[in-house]
């Protein structure tokens, strides 16, 4: 029941309505930090990454925090902001961290590091708009919305700017008239969207496929769409270097599998392991820049959550468990994966697949979704 729980409250249904612009406030000046001049992006460049971020969830009474933990000596700094939503999440752009909050509550807050009192900005992406992920594309911010049928464009003070149509991705028949985008990675001057083409007008967790699957290569000048790639059902996107592991696949139905886009030379990989051949509904992934992949995933006959971990010529099954929910897997830049467990965080070496921890890091809230600092 647990698990089902887990699953209702994070499948992404929102309900379609108009986002609400006020032109009249169009601001174009005071933005955030200084204007960035350089010609390219590498949105993975940072490294010696020193804290991990962790968003906490009660998904049962739709509360919310957020804590730090040190990666060197694991300590807890809890409850740091305790006003976020339940489905909630962090992305790390340069020294901006972008704080989500999901399905219902639709806004973003802009955060500096260790100033956690109050947002250097906030502000709502508009009703049942339920945006997932942001990518900051020089003094914009790109942001996808699960419920809308465009990419919306702010400027650093949450100012919109514009969108980005995506109509023209949204399948013939499907009724709920968006395209689901979902995973954002900013590579370079480009930004990586994933399109999961869903039927959401059933509800619940069943979702069914109404496309392909599509990744949308955004460039972060001209906020155009430069190269579209279909990609499988119900992608999910994972940065590894400068190129893009992803996983896909509707919950059950097993028709999914892993594979990879090389974004230098555009060329996307053929499947190199496939959902079928383990009986697993793949949710998250990792992956590293020597070929390690982590994956966190769902048995949909025993209802219980798996963790594998091994490389593209296949996965280990590491653990799974019926009396714990794992929600979120990353790696970071010391060859570890952390997994985000109802239990706490555990982490794993890359490399030989075994746990670090002796027991899971606690914190106050379950951790929900990791990024790193």
């Amino acid at each position: 029941m647990t698990l089902l729980i887990h699953l209702i409250a994070c499948s992404g249904k929102s309900e379609s309505n108009d986002l609400y612009y006020d032109t009249a406030t169009s601001d174009t000046s005071d933005t955030i930090g200084d204007s960035d001049t350089t010609d390219t992006y590498d949105t993975n460049s940072s490294s010696n990454y020193s804290h991990a971020i962790v968003t906490t969830a009660d998904y049962a009474n739709g509360l919310g925090a957020l804590a730090v933990i040190g990666l060197e000596t694991q300590t807890v700094n809890d409850n740091l902001i305790q006003n976020i939503h339940s489905d909630a999440l962090t992305v790390v752009e340069e020294s901006l961290i972008f704080q989500i909050n999901r399905l219902g509550v639709d806004s973003i807050r802009i955060y500096e590091w260790a100033n956690w009192d109050a947002p250097l900005t906030e502000w709502s992406t508009g009703d049942n708009s339920n945006p997932q992920q942001v990518a900051k594309c020089f003094d914009t911010v790109v942001t996808s919305l699960f419920a809308k049928d465009y990419l919306a464009i702010y400027n650093l003070n949450g100012i919109i700017q514009g969108q980005i149509d995506l109509s023209a991705f949204v399948p013939a028949g499907d009724t709920d008239g968006s395209p689901e985008a979902s995973s954002i990675i900013r590579i370079g001057n480009s930004a990586y969207v994933a399109l999961q083409q869903l039927d959401m007008d059933g509800g619940g967790p069943s979702v069914q496929s109404t496309g392909p699957g599509m990744v949308l290569e955004v460039d972060c000048e001209s906020l155009s769409v430069l190269n579209t790639f279909e990609v499988g059902p119900n992608p999910r996107l994972s940065a590894v270097g400068n190129n893009i592991i992803m996983r896909t696949g509707i919950l059950g139905n097993f028709d999914g599998g892993i594979r990879r886009l090389d974004t230098q030379s555009n060329e996307l990989a053929a499947y190199t392991i496939y959902d079928l051949d383990y009986g697993v509904w793949f949710s998250g992934i990792a992956g590293t820049t020597d070929g390690q992949i982590g994956v966190n995933g769902f048995d949909p006959v025993t209802y219980e959550s798996v963790f594998l971990c091994g490389d593209d010529n296949g996965l280990v099954e590491i653990e799974r468990s019926s009396s714990s929910y794992f929600s979120h897997i990353i790696n970071n830049d010391q060859s570890e994966f952390w997994l985000s467990t109802d239990q706490g965080i555990r982490i794993f070496d890359s490399e030989s697949c075994s746990e670090l921890t002796e027991t899971p890091i606690q914190t106050t809230l379950n951790p929900s979704h990791v990024s790193f600092y």
